[in-house]
């Protein structure tokens, strides 16, 4: 009966007050927006997302209940014959109270006095439903953050009976470390959910106390922190740890830094990972710009950590510091390599240069013309190329461009060979001061027969000179323009320009292309559109340095290059014939170089050191290491130009079945042996053929004697040098001579039947590891 004559009551005043149809609708909206939310959180599949989606569907729920008591007190207050302004703003405030507990106490006492009980009793209902939703509320906010905390406290506690073999912990989240997690996560979809874990340590924020370290400040700390943070970590399924104190590189002695910095729970976990040849720990330090001497500091601190330098044993340990890739800093890979604990320099400059050379497409043998018909293999062009911005990129760029584009010229015969024509001309208006450090480093580049192929132009790229003189003068020779300015904006806006002179000058596209640094993520989708506008008929211009292709998993924390550089390396060691100069396999000869593995002559085998009777390796060492496994990544990084040759002239399988006539007999994963026999000869190539081979082993000298220059090299006799074949404190080498020179570098040595035949064998394995990924398609 109440309930009729409340349906007649809302009928009357919807015919006699428009005004009530404002409570009315907001009520069937926020129905319609609950029963929305509420099918759409019943489709989520993904953990990650039930926790975000839980409190958006609580906030739709909310939205319903306030709607609900807002259209039961306007009709409350209707029968108190309040005027409508009242009825609409009083019934809203009052509808808010509800979730507080708030209940108006006049209009329920008039309720209950004039009889109303079932308007009061839903009045009371909706406000239950209200303090309820409050409280559901509140504890989904505190458990989206505990559930954090609680997480990686039982990951410490269970850490005995998982069975994960790889820990990614990355030292704050930014741009850069998010990128590489989801990068991780991808690569790891076909592993076992438990088989690795991803754990970000952020700091305190700032103002909060830094000296408490106990659990509970930690459990504080995570419910003040940002929620920017949390909702980072939730959507990659990662842990969060909060660390108290800073990194200072003050430590000079093992000592437990995790434990230091209140990350117990962290060190737990790291001492209970399974070891074995799988088992990896990764730690990024990647803070950006001002913060990059912090990630130092956190570097070298943490190679002091005990617990890791105990797990380094039995699992591979690497430390990842975002910092510039330069001597000073490559120094810091060096300092403590007796603990077991590798620390590798993640430079985004260095790497945005050597993304170009895992691109063959980006390689300069795509602007030069190759001979196909008399001196065939050789290069008939000149390689002419402009770097705008001698920063860190462009330093770098110019150690590429030099390396990769040397080349034997067409003009080179049996006597003599020379590198093709090679001119590279560097712009910067503070062109002296960034100059002479670079000079000084790599003396060879710019004297004897390299003498005027760098040149430096000490003037601004928006001046007279740069427009009126040098680009006309250079627009019908360029070949390869890199602009790295520091600017993203004035990078692409100088790329822009040369590129429709050059349209106005009628250049080929096809034989010169414009690449342009990328630095800020936010400009690059307006970079990458006016490239697309300009690239529609064919590549113009190409954006290189992307963060988000920087910050990968096979950049960062496995470099599939080096993986393809240890069977170049086992090439060289094949053609030693003294085996008292053979350095073992690639871990081995990293172990005894960096003093942690010792070798047994009498079992000729190698032994791991105690890490308590290790003793810091030599300078000298570890710059041969650095030099000869940099040399043995380059060897496959310039696979690619090698093959493009062979692709050119149309020779690849011929001869790559020719020289490996067993190559389907062989196991995929091992090496074919070739026909070049004692007379350096390969039986059963044409003419033609072996001229191809010939040259190509010539390149690689070129290459090899280029990228020696760059590291500072310079050339000695064997006869004069104090070691056998090279003096890494000195920098020389005997091998650093003209290809006519190596045979009598050759008849100096006894442990070398001929220096020519390692350079013929990065050939032959060029070849190889190319037929074998082609098989694999095809297999496919």
């Amino acid at each position: 009966m109440e309930i009729a004559i409340i349906w007649r009551d809302l009928y009357s005043l919807v015919s006699t007050d428009l005004w009530i149809i404002i409570p009315a609708l907001f009520t069937l909206l926020s129905m319609g927006v609950m029963l929305w939310k509420i099918s759409s959180y019943s489709s989520i599949s993904y953990p990650s997302q039930k926790m975000p989606q839980a409190i958006k569907l609580l906030a739709s729920i909310m939205f319903f209940v306030w709607a609900s008591g807002y259209l039961l007190y306007y009709l409350a207050l209707k029968y108190d014959n309040s005027n409508t302004t009242e009825l609409l703003f009083r019934s809203a405030t009052s509808s808010i109270q509800l979730f507080f507990g708030g209940v108006d106490s006049n209009v329920c006492d008039k309720l209950h006095d004039t009889g109303h009980l079932v308007l009061s009793s839903n009045l009371a209902f909706v406000s239950f439903l209200a303090m309820g939703c409050t409280v559901a509320f509140v504890s989904l906010l505190i458990l989206s953050r505990f559930r954090v905390y609680i997480s990686l406290w039982w990951l410490a506690i269970w850490a005995r009976r998982s069975v994960y073999h790889r820990l990614f912990i990355f030292f704050g989240i930014n741009e850069e470390s998010v990128l590489l997690a989801k990068d991780i996560i991808e690569r790891e979809e076909g592993n076992a959910k438990d088989s690795y874990h991803i754990i970000f340590v952020e700091k305190t924020l700032k103002g909060q106390n830094e000296e408490e370290k106990n659990g509970w400040d930690s459990m504080v700390n995570l419910f003040t922190h940002r929620k920017k943070t949390f909702d980072t970590v939730n959507k990659l399924n990662a842990f969060l740890a909060i660390m108290n104190g800073e990194f200072k590189a003050e430590i000079n002695c093992p000592q437990d830094v995790f434990n230091a910095l209140g990350l117990g729970d962290i060190r737990k976990i790291i001492q209970n990972i399974k070891g074995g040849d799988n088992s990896e720990i990764h730690l990024f330090c990647l803070n950006d710009n001002e913060l990059r001497d912090e990630n130092v500091f956190a570097a070298m601190e943490l190679q002091q950590d005990v617990t890791l330098i105990e797990c380094a044993q039995r699992a591979k340990t690497t430390i990842h510091c975002l910092a510039r890739y330069n001597s000073v800093n490559r120094a810091i890979e060096d300092i403590n390599t007796i603990s077991g604990i590798d620390i590798r320099i993640v430079d985004p400059s260095h790497l945005s240069i050597e993304l170009l050379k895992h691109d063959v497409n980006q390689h300069p043998v795509n602007f030069v013309d190759i001979d196909k018909e008399k001196n065939i293999g050789t290069v008939k062009s000149a390689f002419t190329c402009l770097i705008v911005g001698f920063g860190e990129t462009g330093k770098d760029a110019l150690r590429f461009l030099y390396e990769y584009g040397a080349f034997v010229d067409s003009k080179s015969n049996d006597k003599f060979t020379f590198r093709s024509p090679f001119s590279c001309h560097v712009v910067d208006s503070q062109i002296d001061t960034l100059k002479s450090p670079f000079v000084n480093a790599a003396p060879s580049m710019f004297g004897g027969d390299n003498s005027g192929l760098i040149e430096f132009h000490k003037i601004n790229f928006n001046s007279p000179e740069f427009y009126l003189q040098l680009l006309p003068d250079l627009i019908s020779k360029l070949n390869y323009i890199v602009i790295a300015t520091g600017d993203d904006e004035a990078n692409m806006t100088l790329a822009v320009r040369i590129m429709k002179y050059a349209m106005r000058k009628g250049r080929d596209f096809n034989k010169m292309r414009i690449y342009v640094r990328s630095y800020e993520p936010e400009l690059l989708p307006y970079m990458e559109k006016i490239a697309k506008h300009y690239n529609e008929d064919e590549t113009r211009i190409v954006i290189f340095g992307k963060k988000k292709e920087i910050f990968q998993y096979d950049n960062i924390v496995h470099d599939k290059f080096e993986d393809k550089g240890k069977h170049y390396y086992e090439t060289y060691r094949s053609l030693k014939v003294d085996p008292d100069n053979d350095e073992g396999s690639w871990d081995e000869r990293r172990g005894v170089l960096t003093g942690s593995k010792k070798e047994n002559k009498k079992k000729k085998t190698y032994e791991d050191i105690p890490v308590e009777e290790r003793t810091k390796p030599s300078v000298a060492n570890l710059q041969k290491l650095r030099r000869k496994e940099s040399q043995d990544k380059s060897n496959a990084l310039h696979e690619g130009t090698k093959i493009r040759i062979l692709t050119e002239v149309n020779c690849l399988m011929t001869i790559g079945n020719k020289i490996f006539p067993d190559f389907e007999d062989v196991d995929p994963e091992k090496s074919a042996h070739s026909i070049r026999n004692e007379k350096k000869q390969y039986i059963g190539l044409s003419n033609d053929e072996a001229i191809l081979i010939d040259n190509l082993a010539k390149l690689e000298h070129l290459r090899w004697n280029a990228s020696h220059e760059a590291m500072g090299y310079s050339f000695l006799p064997i006869g004069k040098l104090p070691e056998r074949c090279c003096d890494e404190t000195l920098m020389l080498h005997n091998c650093l001579c003209p290809w006519e020179k190596l045979d009598n570098e050759t008849s100096q040595v006894s442990y070398i039947k001929d220096y020519k035949a390692f350079d013929y064998g990065v050939v032959e394995t060029s070849i190889y590891e190319k037929m074998k990924s082609l098989c694999r398609i095809l297999d496919k």
